[in-house]
């Protein structure tokens, strides 16, 4: 996953069946790559796009599907 790809929905498997989250009005989300030393991991960040402010993150292995823009 490369870093700065645009996000329009997530899902989940949630305990109910799947979930989404999308973003609101002023939030934008985008992906993050982030190095550890051993290894790498992916993230879907929540941005608040009038601030440049993360509001959440979440770990890309535990999404269930990607809806990119």
């Amino acid at each position: 996953m490369d870093t700065g790809r645009m996000v329009r929905r997530i899902w989940f498997n949630g305990a109910n069946g799947d979930e989404s989250k999308y973003p609101k009005e002023h939030h934008h989300m985008v992906t993050l790559k982030e190095f550890y030393g051993d290894h790498d991991e992916d993230w879907i960040l929540l941005v608040d796009s009038k601030t440049g402010k993360e509001i959440e993150r979440h770990n890309a292995k535990y999404i269930a599907s990607i809806e990119w823009v």
